[in-house]
């Protein structure tokens, strides 16, 4: 019989698994059972919806072949398998580089005729290729890092977010083979009611990741202040501006990068702005 709910394989576990649960909540997708079970399956608050827990190198496999509809996992384990997938949006999280790094800094060309220690056999040959490199991979399950000071390898090629890990093993970079970050795939081909679900989540995703950053902003301001304002803070498009009971004040509301709304809330200050509000987003969509 065929599977009508739409299934999404998330992580069961590392960096992934926290963050790509989050995010189908704060898109009214909620797991109602399963994660503190660690069960295979659970079922959402959507009933068109169904999730199942597995590897999250694991997981462009069960979508190119059909185990699953959708999922979440890592650009970079996405490549690594050659999965024929698509990826519909990047999600902001699980952010990293994989990078080729050895004792000492040397050129990218220096690299040909080194030996590499790597979890990511295929990643790691694709750049060769790219590049015009050859070198030998000799493929690790464990820790890559103590290859060279254990003498088995030459380089290692491996995930980097901070450079701690590498620093701690007197390790330096030598190459980028590709940035990563957590995405949102599916299988090639889906379609009918499948697709109509999968579409409407995309866009609940897109536009979570849209408002991530992002704060609204209210305030109180005077009509002859405002061409000044609005070059401040512009908002998306433009600012809604509102006429307020006493004559001449408006009430003027935008959107602001929440990085710099510190800085621009002292400029607003300056400029004759009052009764500032600031307020969370949840979602915004184009």
């Amino acid at each position: 019989m065929e599977r009508k709910q739409l299934r999404i394989a998330l992580p069961n576990k590392g960096r992934l698994a926290a963050p790509s649960v989050e995010l189908l909540k704060k898109c009214n997708v909620k797991i109602e059972n399963g994660t503190e079970q660690r069960k295979l399956y659970a079922g959402t608050s959507d009933p068109e919806i169904e999730v199942i827990f597995v590897r999250a190198e694991d997981i462009p496999e069960y979508v190119e072949r059909g185990a699953a509809d959708a999922g979440i996992t890592g650009e970079d384990l996405v490549a690594e398998k050659c999965a024929k997938v698509r990826i519909l949006a990047k999600l902001g999280f699980g952010k990293c580089r994989i990078a080729i790094a050895g004792k000492q800094k040397i050129g990218i060309k220096d690299i040909s005729g080194k030996t590499i220690a790597t979890k990511m056999p295929n990643a790691t040959s694709e750049f060769m290729k790219k590049n015009g490199l050859k070198a030998t991979i000799l493929p690790v399950k464990g820790a890559t890092e103590i290859a060279p000071g254990m003498g088995i390898a030459d380089l290692i090629c491996d995930h980097v977010s901070t450079g701690a890990t590498l620093a701690a093993n007197s390790l330096v970079e030598i190459a980028t083979v590709m940035e990563s970050e957590a995405c949102l795939i599916c299988t090639d081909g889906l379609a009918g009611r499948k697709r109509e679900i999968l579409d409407a989540l995309a866009l609940m995703v897109w536009g979570t990741n849209e408002a991530a950053g992002k704060k609204y902003v209210m305030m109180n301001v005077s009509e002859k202040d405002i061409p000044r304002i609005v070059q401040l803070v512009p908002g998306m498009r433009s600012p809604t501006i509102m006429q307020l009971a006493a004559k001449g004040e408006c009430a003027l509301h935008t959107v602001a990068d929440a990085k710099t709304l510190p800085e621009k809330i002292r400029r607003l200050k300056e400029l004759g702005a009052r009764d500032i509000l600031v307020l969370g987003i949840e979602q915004i969509v184009r």
